[in-house]
């Protein structure tokens, strides 16, 4: 709705005046506290005519003396059960009604109905004749008489499904034409050299499309050597050209290809990156900067286009990522924490105390021959893999303009309100992008305490097959690894195993007990093998006291934290047997030597124990602390002395077989 002001024209002409405003409104019953205007719905057609109805004055209209119920007409029926009265009376009232109400147009009302009635019908029967006269305007045939053949012939030729038959059939007969037109050219070009050489050059075309960006300038092809996922895509030094050549020119060469490739000259040769984990030493010291081999700088500015477009493009993007990884890692050198060491083709890192990391750049001529890989085949894929991923992660960019402060952590790492987590909690939680020579030192450093640890068990097996050593990786990681260690004892698997676990990680080496107790080696091979060694002396003592108390000896002591002379851990067992009359001491060592394995016997009551030690030692080999005749007798002394028995001299393929014969033999 429109306000009823004047409006001014712009141009000399003046216009007319107007309010234009809706003729019905909705008018509004109420408006709510949260402002929601309530309207009334306007009044119906026939809510106005019965108020309208209202209003009128009916008694005016019928008389003060008449009745406002409408007249009963009956039926003949009832007309004889009325009365009399009742009857004369209302033909009174309708004689004065229509004495009183009388037709506007007076006695000619009833003629002018008729002839109003008669022009509607003659005005109808105009309208019929129209439409029967007009052919367009008649009903449709639905299906014409079978003896009328033009008009079915006109109904189907009219028809819409017989169009597009038709027409589909011409478009599939031109289609046919132009096909075998076309098949009939290509015939004849392939047939002819100039025809073959454009297909095979399409062919090799279409195929190289499959892994390389290629575009079309003028007259000019060129393709991207680039790998990015994201970034910039034809670089200006990483375009390659692309020619044509003929068949002749291919077959002389003997590649058989129609297409050649002009890749840049300062890619046109092989390049290999190799990381190596080595002794600081004078050795590595020595061939710091490498013997480089300056054969690949001899080449001819043409010499791509002779190589097979698939080998030589494989190669030039092999140059530009070792390239690209090289000099990445040469940038975060800067920044390291660590001594780094960076050369022309060489990076040296160190990776702890006497070990160094050496990341390598090296370049072969452009020539179809064997890379002989160098250095670990383990890291050399690692650092390729690791730059691979962040060449598929998309780049962050940061928001240069926010009203809050820059933290890329979630609301509930927030150090902020009741609920806040500690400093310590926030950095474990934290994912913190780490560059590139950050992961491969920590990936290499993972690997040389893994292949130390490796070596470790691997000597120890060899070195001390009793008791039995087995290992198994549990979880293996670039950057965690454990391992589960079981000993066991051959042939006597009922006494139980004995496992424990190896955590190796970036920077140091945990061995874990069955009891959770950790020993923390760091990087100290040395302390691992003390650490097996100490625990397998453990478990032969455990084993020990089992197999004893099977042949009813009475163990004395087994004391898992004793010492030896040496200062070395070297866990003691102390038993004797059920009449007391020998007792057996066994001392542990954890320097590799076997275990030592002493008798003492002893006086039992008023007899001498002379006549046990003829009749039960005299097999086993002993040491004596001095050499004695025959015919010497042994005194009191060295009675009570414990005597130390020859361990390689005593029966049985292992330890517990050695036990088992000693402890059967002085049972009683």
């Amino acid at each position: 709705m429109f306000s009823s002001g004047s409006i001014s024209a712009t141009s000399s002409r003046k216009g007319v005046e107007i309010c234009v405003e809706s003729l019905n409104e909705w008018k509004i019953q109420e408006i709510g506290y949260d402002g929601v205007e309530k309207y009334i719905k306007p009044p119906e057609f026939k809510e106005v005519i019965a108020k309208n109805a209202q209003s009128i004055t009916w008694r005016d209209v019928v008389g003060a003396e008449s009745s406002l119920d409408a007249l009963m007409e009956s039926d003949d029926d009832e007309k004889e059960a009325m009365d009399i009265t009742e009857a004369g009376d209302l033909a009174l009232k309708k004689e004065e009604r229509e004495s009183k109400v009388e037709p506007v147009a007076g006695p000619w009302a009833g003629v002018a109905r008729n002839l109003h009635q008669s022009l509607q019908e003659i005005t109808v029967l105009l309208d019929t004749l129209n439409v029967v006269k007009t052919n367009y305007l008649g009903a449709l045939m639905v299906a014409s008489l079978p003896e009328d053949p033009n008009k079915i012939n006109e109904q189907i030729t009219n028809s819409k499904g017989f169009q597009l038959c038709t027409r589909k059939k011409a478009l599939f007969e031109a289609s046919k034409t132009i096909e075998n037109a076309l098949q009939e050219r290509t015939n004849i070009r392939q047939n002819s050299l100039e025809g073959l050489e454009k297909n095979a050059f399409f062919n090799e075309l279409r195929k190289m499309r499959e892994n390389w960006r290629i575009r079309k300038t003028n007259n000019a092809l060129f393709g991207d050597l680039g790998y990015r996922i994201y970034g910039q895509k034809f670089h200006t030094g990483e375009l390659f050209d692309i020619f044509r050549r003929s068949l002749t020119q291919s077959n002389l060469y003997g590649m058989h290809s129609c297409l050649q490739v002009q890749v840049p000259r300062n890619l046109m040769r092989r390049t290999a990156i190799w990381v190596s984990v080595q002794i600081d030493n004078a050795r590595s010291a020595a061939n710091l900067f490498g013997n480089q081999d300056l054969a690949y700088m001899n080449v001819d500015s043409d010499a791509s286009k002779n190589v097979r477009w698939e080998k030589a493009l494989k190669w030039a993007q092999e140059s530009l990522i070792c390239r690209d990884i090289f000099a990445q890692l040469t940038k975060e050198s800067s920044v390291q924490e660590r001594i780094c060491l960076p050369t022309e083709n060489s990076l040296i890192v160190s990776l702890f105390d006497g070990v160094i990391l050496k990341i390598e750049k090296k370049f072969y001529p452009f020539e179809d021959i064997e890379l002989v890989e160098e250095g670990v085949p383990f890291l050399n894929l690692a650092l390729r893999e690791q730059f691979v991923s962040d060449q598929c992660r998309r780049p962050m960019r940061s928001q240069p303009f926010v009203s809050l402060p820059m933290s890329s952590l979630p609301e509930n790492l927030d150090m902020r309100g009741p609920q806040a987590l500690s400093s310590e909690e926030i950095n474990a939680r934290k994912i913190t992008q780490t560059s590139l020579l950050d992961r491969l030192i920590a990936i290499s450093s993972h690997y040389t305490l893994i292949c130390k640890v490796t070596q470790a068990l691997k000597k120890h097996v060899l070195n001390y097959p009793d008791p039995q050593l087995q290992w198994k990786w549990v979880r293996s990681s670039p950057i965690f690894s454990m391992l589960s260690v079981v000993q066991v004892n051959r042939a006597f698997e009922n006494l139980g195993k004995f496992s424990i676990h190896i955590r190796v990680t970036t920077d140091e080496i945990i061995v874990i007990t069955k009891e959770f107790q950790q020993i923390k080696c760091g990087r100290d091979v040395k302390l691992v093998q003390n650490a097996i060694m100490l625990l397998s002396s453990i478990y032969m003592l455990s084993s020990v006291a089992i197999l004893s108390k099977t042949y009813a000896w009475q163990i004395l002591h087994a004391n898992n934290n004793a010492f030896g002379n040496d200062g070395n851990p070297a866990p003691t067992f102390y038993a004797c047997n059920q009449s007391a009359s020998k007792s057996i001491f066994i001392q542990f060592n954890t320097n590799g030597k076997p275990p030592t394995i002493c008798m003492k016997l002893n006086q039992t009551g008023g007899v001498s124990s002379k006549s046990y030690s003829d009749e039960d030692t005299k097999d086993f080999p002993m040491d004596s602390p001095k050499s004695l005749n025959e015919d010497q007798s042994i005194s009191s002394e060295s009675e009570n002395k414990f005597r130390q028995f020859n361990y390689d001299a005593l029966p049985g393929t292992s330890f517990m077989r050695k036990m088992e014969h000693l402890l059967a033999i002085f049972r009683n």
